[in-house]
């Protein structure tokens, strides 16, 4: 901006100059043939007498060009003061501005003495006239040259602006040309814009036309309060240039911080501002990163050491301090890790790592760097020798450092005691391996265990023995009990496996109640099986636990190596269908596996199989068994039994299915189905017999776990248009100690709907009374089992228990499997209520039962008869 104004400041004394110049020559032209007319008419001055328009013209004439002179003297008189400090310049306009004056002077006096003859003193104005004429004309061709080269400097400083204008508005900066704004005291009291380039005017969502002329106060109000006007005044009165670096907090303003580099241009400023948001933004970003990796390697618990390129120790951690009882300061510039270390281990060190990259590593700190500057991480258990003299086994970690472009410029080593790395890893070792409530082994280090024991047997030609030990019925002790007892319970049975058993063998928990033992190097069948019956006997025994015992049993699956199996895998597989028949043949006993278990688990897994899509094949029947009573001998109610006649696999016996219904969940819908179609046939045999009947249906465990069955009981007894009170619902005593508080709240809700319950093959299961009174049972159905043996003790008086506790508690008896006449008679004697079994009748199909009913019925009143 500098070059525009020397440009303007070069190029308008310039134009005046060669102006005059020009206005001299054309008004001594001009003169010289004014005055040629006026001699010739002078010389006929008679003329004028009798001319008056030659005589007005010739005044009129000669008015306007003394006014014309006397304005343009009066311009080079001005432009004389405006450059009064260029001696050249103020010469001309002098010259000039005389020239002009006097010429017009001889042309008012020539007007003047058409009235009044002062022709001596119009002889004085045009010598007067005459000298200046003779000094403009002597001194013009030295002006001449002079001026041509202000023109041409004008020329090249307007040229020099063009290209100040590009530059400018091409910079990213944005740059302000501003002039003083003083008041009349001379004192600044503004600025105001007299360029600004593109980006300027951009920086406040302006233009560079508009923002010319606006004072600075008016732009940036807060350079008043800022204290940025009086650095910018101090600029111009002390012509130091100035830069800073300051936050920008107006809105008017498209930055966050901006640098100004200001310097006094004539009496103003020219500003050049450079918008550093992004590099303030990324400084403070990048303070922040270096504030926190600070306090991360300040509060690490972890030694740190920071090197320089050439090992030199930069700093340490107080981490570090305290494991190397040095200081900072005492390790800091003046030291390598190599007084850490001792000078044997590097040397090893070295000679390890020169044979493993077939290079030489010399025993100094190259042993720490040779892998980092090969961009790997150095990972070394290592020996540190505290200032003491103490020693510290460490694993150090060595990374490179580096700069911006990736240019490695130190190194960084992390230490860690290994002694407390060590007790992490055993611990966390011993949690992986090991049950965190009994201390057993796991199934991972179970897996090691028998992989080295089935090595063993087959280089020495011996068997393993692997045992799945289940506790019975632990789920009903959990649950009545409490988790606490469940879990002390737990740990009895495992310390009692374990002093059971050889220091040589192994007790796994597998989870749950579900313990494993692997009993190693076995010679022979005998063996495995007098192991098996003394975890059986030692499990039988009750615990104790709180001062309060608790009686206890096992199941236990048996299966040797290699006939059961030639891996874990199969050999706990095995071993688990074992436990299940142990379970099936009534627990507190062991079995050994045998291909006749593995031909019945195929036979399941077939029938699983078939039972997935049975109740879409339509595969399933309902046959109904009348249930008697011991006072009329009449038909008061019938139970549904499901049978299944397999397409694939022929009649499956319902002891052969519904185990697997059971496990595989298939039970819900087979029972839903069950349900509804029982609920239907008893309404239409109702319309038959023109009375209602009872009709009894089974509800399974799994059943009863649904949330939704009240909504399925009443859904069956909406769509069947059956009385709530003639429908009995058969459960389980299992399902009321398993989980009692679900069972009470599920079963309250089916109550509520009107259906009467009954315990199914009571006597088989806890049979608490408590649970019979709390849940307000209707019947209890004595199990066949103890029928089938009434005549022999203590069948007999179990039997006679029940009766008798259930009639004083007002509940009605069934007694199932009912197949001879003196089973019936003794029932009888006993006081038992009702009966059903092959005596009175097979279970029918719905379409026979009706006549069997009549049968019965028509006997018990011929009998009466």
């Amino acid at each position: 901006m500098q070059s525009s104004w020397r440009s303007a400041r070069f190029t308008l004394p310039a134009l005046v100059a060669m102006g005059g110049l020009a206005a001299v020559v054309s008004f001594s032209w001009a003169g010289v043939t004014t005055k040629i007319g006026s001699v010739h008419f002078l010389r006929y001055r008679s003329w004028y007498l009798w001319n008056p328009h030659l005589v007005a013209l010739h005044v009129v004439s000669d008015l306007l060009i003394f006014l014309s002179s006397m304005a343009v003297a009066t311009t080079f008189a001005v432009m004389r003061f405006r450059y009064r400090k260029d001696i050249f310049m103020g010469s001309i306009f002098i010259a000039f501005g005389a020239l002009f004056a006097a010429c017009g002077l001889t042309y008012l006096m020539d007007v003047i003495l058409f009235w009044k003859p002062l022709y001596s003193l119009a002889g004085d104005i045009k010598l007067v006239a005459a000298l200046a004429a003779v000094l403009t004309a002597t001194i013009l061709p030295f002006l001449a040259p002079r001026l041509g080269r202000l023109l041409a400097k004008a020329r090249t400083s307007k040229q020099n602006e063009q290209y100040f204008l590009a530059v400018s508005n091409s910079s990213s900066d944005s740059f302000y040309i501003l002039q003083s704004v003083r008041n009349e005291a001379k004192k600044i009291v503004d600025f105001r814009f007299v360029f600004a380039n593109s980006n300027g005017a951009s920086l406040v969502s302006s233009t560079p036309a508009k923002l010319v002329g606006q004072l600075l106060s008016t732009i940036f109000p807060f350079n008043r309060t800022d204290g940025f006007f009086d650095r910018y005044t101090q600029v111009v009165h002390s012509g130091i240039p100035l830069t800073e670096e300051f936050p920008v907090e107006s809105a008017d303003v498209n930055a966050t911080w901006l640098r100004h580099q200001i310097i006094k241009v004539d009496d103003g400023i020219a500003i050049t501002a450079t918008d550093i948001s992004a590099k303030k933004h990324a400084e403070i970003k990048l303070g922040k990163t270096l504030a926190f990796s600070r306090s991360l390697i300040d509060n690490s618990p972890f030694p740190i050491l920071a090197l320089e390129l050439d090992g030199t120790i930069r700093e340490i951690n107080p981490a570090a301090e305290r494991m190397l009882e040095y200081t900072n300061e005492e390790l800091a510039g003046r030291a390598t890790p190599l007084i850490l270390h001792d000078p044997d281990e590097v040397a090893r060190r070295a000679a390890h790592l020169s044979h493993e990259l077939g290079m030489t590593v010399l025993p100094d700190i190259s042993v720490f760097t040779v892998h980092p500057s090969r961009g790997l991480i150095d990972r070394q258990e290592w020996t540190y020798i505290r200032k003491g003299g103490s020693h510290v086994i460490v694993e150090i970690s060595v990374t490179a450092l580096t700069d911006e472009l990736q240019k490695v410029n130190g190194w960084l080593c992390v230490a860690y005691d290994i002694t407390e790395r060590k007790h992490t890893e055993e611990y966390i070792s011993h949690l992986a391996h090991h049950d965190s409530l009994t201390g057993l082994p796991s199934r991972a280090l179970l897996n090691d265990r028998m992989e080295l024991a089935l090595k063993r047997a087959h280089r020495n030609s011996s068997k393993v023995a692997l045992m799945m030990v289940d506790i019975d019925n632990f789920k009903r002790v959990n649950d009545s009990l409490g988790h606490s007892v469940g879990d002390n319970l737990l740990i009895s049975v495992a310390q009692r496996l374990q002093h059971t058993i050889r220091e040589t063998d192994t007790v796994a928990r597998m989870g749950g109640d579900e313990f494993i033992v692997l009993i190693d190097d076995v010679r022979s069948d005998e063996e495995a099986e007098k192991i098996a019956e003394k975890l059986v006997a030692v499990m039988a025994a009750p615990v104790t636990i709180n001062g309060e015992q608790h009686p206890i049993s096992a199941s236990i699956g048996l299966c040797l190596y290699p006939e059961g199996g030639g891996d874990l895998d199969a050999l706990l597989k095995n071993a688990d269908e074992a436990m299940y028949f142990a379970k099936a043949e009534g627990r507190n006993m062991y079995q050994i596996f045998s291909k006749d278990m593995a031909s019945a688990t195929a036979k399941r897994r077939t029938i699983e199989n078939a039972l997935d899509c049975a109740l879409s094949r339509n595969e399933f029947d309902v046959v109904y068994q009348p249930q008697i009573s011991f006072q009329s001998g009449k038909v008061t109610g019938i139970e549904a039994l499901i049978r299944w006649n397999s397409k694939l696999l022929g009649n499956v016996t319902p002891a052969e299915f519904i185990p697997v219904a059971e496990q595989t969940g298939l039970i819900v819908p087979i029972g839903e189905w069950v349900l509804r179609t029982a609920c239907k046939d008893a309404r239409r045999l109702e319309e038959k017999l023109g009375h209602g009947l009872t009709i009894a249906v089974n509800l399974s465990p799994r059943q009863f776990q649904q949330e939704n069955l009240p909504e399925i009981v009443s859904d069956a007894l909406a769509e069947s248009g059956l009385e709530p009170k003639h429908l009995e619902l058969e459960i389980t005593e299992n399902i009321l100690v398993n989980d009692s508080r679900k069972a009470m709240r599920v079963l309250d809700r089916v109550r509520a709907l009107g259906p009467r319950i009954a315990i199914d093959d009571f006597g088989t299961g806890f049979s608490s009374m408590s649970y019979i009174l709390r849940f307000n049972v209707d019947r209890l159905k004595i199990d066949q089992s103890f029928i089938r043996n009434i005549m022999t003790e203590p069948n007999g008086a179990i039997t006679r228990a029940i009766i008798s506790l259930a009639k004083g508690l007002k509940i009605n008896v069934v007694a199932e499997g009912v197949e001879t006449a003196e089973m019936s008679e003794i029932l009888l004697r006993e006081g038992c209520d009702e009966a059903q079994g092959y005596f009175y009748s097979r279970p029918v199909a719905f379409g026979e039962i009706e006549e069997v009913i009549h049968r019965i019925n028509l006997d018990a009143s011929s009998r009466r008869r």
